[in-house]
């Protein structure tokens, strides 16, 4: 609706509406947990082009209010601190009152901000940044921790996961059974000791395992069950410089070798290893064919959309446009701890 909204609109709809608009487009996307957009449109509302001297300055202190809770949410905390001292003097400036809760956020992002290096708190944050959008900053300031270049990977990573990252919410973890060990089977970083490199330019890019789930749609490890088609995961979270076919070349054969009972599914399963083609799909639905020399690193850098600068590019089987040039996309982080690989024979391509 406010997209809609927000298309339609043309040069004589105040700027002040087209602002209201946004935030509250914004706001949506927050209840969806589509947070990286709800940031873009917040970015928008709150730039020179949207709020002035004359735009209202309750709206203004609202609006810096719900980007400092968001940034919170993202593991960002100098740059909410940023909002949201810009909020407190807003209000001050029209003479109203913080609430409590509004001080809760600061009292919040205090203590976050000050965790310690070896505090479990301090790991998981330096984690989610580095899997996350993009941490250029959106603030412009002389203070050297706001104006970073520092880079993310930017998977889509949804808030409603974020509670427990990196680990799965509590009813995959009750799915996954007593063999799953939380401290070797999550998104890690790829160190001795489970931290960034600070020694890198940019400790974001210390490299990444994560955890791998392989599904074949069209094959059936026992060809008698057409209700059970082939899913594995990778038994450790997989390095981000990996290649696919690293992990997927001869899978289905040594399946299908596996016991006498799934003999009978070799055809099938040579058919997915020889000419299996290796499909990704983003969270908008996009299904990027990857040939299996890509690395993982590279997946989600050809993924993300908009497109970087020197990122690969891969076919998109879906044939149809982009719903709108600015949206945001990229690999999803399903259930915000693992990602997905599809495997297809050639011949079933057409019934994804």
């Amino acid at each position: 609706m406010y997209t809609q909204a927000l298309d339609s609109v043309n040069a004589t709809i105040p700027i002040e509406t087209r602002r209201i608009l946004l935030a509250n487009r914004a706001q949506a996307f927050v209840l969806c947990g589509i947070i990286r957009e709800a940031l873009r449109d917040l970015n928008h509302a709150l730039s020179p082009q949207y709020t002035n001297e004359d735009s209202a300055k309750i709206l203004t202190a609202k609006y810096f209010y719900r980007r400092a809770k968001l940034l919170c949410t993202m593991a960002r905390y100098d740059e909410a601190q940023a909002d949201y001292r810009e909020f407190a003097d807003v209000m001050r400036g029209i003479g109203k009152e913080i609430s409590g809760e509004e001080l809760m956020l600061k009292e919040d992002l205090d203590r976050r901000a000050a965790a310690g290096d070896d505090s479990e708190q301090k790991q998981r944050d330096e984690l989610m940044r580095a899997i996350d959008v993009s941490a250029t900053s959106i603030h412009t300031s002389h203070d050297p921790k706001l104006n970073n270049t520092s880079q993310a990977r930017g998977f889509i990573f949804r808030s409603h996961y974020r509670a427990t990252f990196p680990l799965p919410p509590p009813d995959e973890q009750e799915r996954l059974g007593p063999d799953f060990d939380p401290g070797s089977m999550t998104l890690s970083f790829d160190t001795l000791n489970s931290k960034p490199n600070h020694h890198l330019p940019d400790p974001n890019l210390t490299p990444i395992l994560i955890p791998v789930i392989i599904r074949a749609p069209f094959y059936f490890p026992n060809p008698n069950d057409k209700q059970a088609p082939f899913w594995t995961r990778e038994e450790k979270p997989v390095c981000e410089n990996k290649t696919i076919g690293s992990f997927i070349d001869g899978l289905f054969t040594s399946v299908a070798a596996f016991s006498h009972e799934h003999r009978a599914s070799l055809p099938s399963a040579m058919a997915h290893d020889r000419g299996g083609v290796v499909v990704m799909i983003s969270f908008r639905g996009r299904m990027f064919k990857i040939p299996r020399e890509t690395t993982i690193k590279d997946v989600v850098a050809g993924a993300r959309w908009p497109r970087q600068s020197n990122a690969p590019t891969f076919e998109d089987l879906r044939q149809t446009p982009r719903r709108r040039s600015d949206e945001i996309d990229g690999i999803d982080l399903m259930r915000g701890w693992m990602i997905v690989v599809y495997v297809v024979a050639k011949d079933k391509l057409g019934e994804l």
